[in-house]
Order: C-alpha cells, then sequence, then structure tokens
C-alpha cells in the first residue's frame, strides 16, 4: 500500500472515530441538539445526585413524567422553574408512614416527600438509636441519600421500579425536590401538627409540580401506585 493510500486511510478513520466518539457522549449524557422542547424545565439549580455524587449547577429536562437530559446548557421548556441558588435533588422516599388521606399527602409533599410507604420500619432500642447519633452532623449529600437513594435501594430487588427512583439521572422518574438550604426548617408541634415545612419552593411528582413557588398545587392528582410484581 503506497503511503498516499496509508495516509488517507487514517485520515478517514480517525474521522469516522471523531464522529463515533460524538455520538456515543451524546448518548451517554441525553444531551440536547439545541431544538427539542421538554415540558419541564428545571434550570440553573445545584443539582445533587447521590448515586452519580454529582453536585454542579446544571439545567434538568423532563418529558413525560421521566427526566430526559440533565445539562450545562440552556434547555428549552414548555414551563421553566428557575432553580438559582436552590438544591435539585430527588424527592423523599418515606417507607414507614401511616396516614394514608388527603390530608397526609399535603403535608408530605409540602415536606419535599414524593413517596410514601406503609411498611414496617424501624430499630427496637430507640433511645439507644437516638443517643448513638446525638450532636453528630451529616454533610448534605449523605443526608440526602439517607433520604432517597437508600430507600430505593432497599426496595428495588423486590419492586425494581425503585430502580428508577432517588435519582436524578437520565430515565429515572420526575421525582424532584427544589428548595432553599438555607431557609429549610420544619415548622410542626405537637399541638399544631399540620404547620408545612418552610423552605421547600417546588416539589415534582412524575414531573408535575404539586408544590409551587412553596405552595401546594390544588386539584393535581400525579402519583401512582409504587408496588412489586405478583408472585407465581
Amino acid at each position: 500500500m503506497s503511503r498516499y493510500r496509508v495516509r488517507k486511510w487514517w485520515k478517514w478513520a480517525a474521522m469516522l472515530g471523531l464522529i463515533v466518539g460524538a455520538v456515543g457522549m451524546s448518548a451517554e449524557s441525553g444531551a440536547s441538539n439545541g431544538t427539542e422542547t421538554y415540558d419541564v424545565v428545571i434550570a440553573n439549580g445545584r443539582v445533587m445526585d447521590p448515586e452519580s455524587g454529582l453536585d454542579a449547577v446544571r439545567n434538568v429536562g423532563i418529558r413525560s413524567g421521566k427526566i430526559a437530559v440533565i445539562s450545562s446548557g440552556p434547555l428549552e421548556g414548555k414551563q421553566t422553574i428557575e432553580a438559582r441558588g436552590l438544591i435539585v435533588a430527588p424527592g423523599f422516599i418515606d417507607l414507614h408512614q401511616h396516614g394514608q388521606d388527603a390530608e397526609n399527602y399535603a403535608v408530605k409533599a409540602a415536606d419535599g416527600v414524593t413517596t410514601v410507604l406503609e411498611l414496617e420500619v424501624g430499630v427496637a432500642d430507640v433511645d439507644g438509636w437516638y443517643r448513638e447519633r446525638e450532636g453528630k452532623a451529616l454533610d448534605l449529600m449523605t443526608a440526602l441519600k439517607k433520604m432517597t437513594l437508600m430507600p430505593a435501594q432497599r426496595l428495588e430487588m423486590r419492586a425494581p421500579m425503585f430502580k428508577y427512583k432517588g435519582r436524578i439521572r437520565v430515565g429515572a422518574d420526575a421525582d424532584i425536590m427544589v428548595f432553599d438550604a438555607n431557609r429549610v426548617i420544619d415548622k410542626a408541634m405537637y399541638e399544631k401538627p399540620g404547620q408545612y415545612s418552610e423552605g421547600i419552593q417546588f416539589v415534582l411528582v412524575n414531573g408535575v409540580p404539586v408544590v409551587k413557588d412553596g405552595r401546594l398545587v390544588d386539584g393535581v392528582f400525579p402519583g401512582r401506585a409504587a408496588r412489586a410484581p405478583v408472585s407465581q
């Protein structure tokens, strides 16, 4: 083979490699081609994903109840949530929730909880559990992991649908909370248990806002049953 033909072959091979590499990167990140419009875009928030460890300002595009793209570039949406200065994280998963009615669901939504289950969990020595943890603090990512990813992982072998919860990644359910880390505080007291938490600005269930600008949205019920397959 002549030197000219060798150089020409390597030139085309290199170009093909660049094209294939670019396509692979786009598919992996779920990157937008700049012309797509998403149902909802959460813009300019600090995205924290306990599974991958991502902690950076990103834009999140949601379509058909799923996270379709996570991008450092701008996205177009039919509805845009401005999250500058706020945390964008998976919605909380509560494994032990007794109140299964509209009043309790409203309180949970205001707390940033997007999945509630009436399971039996806990420890035998409650006082000892609290004593062991007294005075200790968790960093924010660890705290989020304990309330989102870890409950999902606990259930996903029996209920595979939980592989798509507790994460901020492409393909995951768009169960998302957006909150102000400097303002989050519980307000419920023993005498007034129905007082909502503060600092939770937006909560989405399957991509539909149920809390918007810190207020519950009336008349929306986007929740779906969370069930394991029936064993034969």
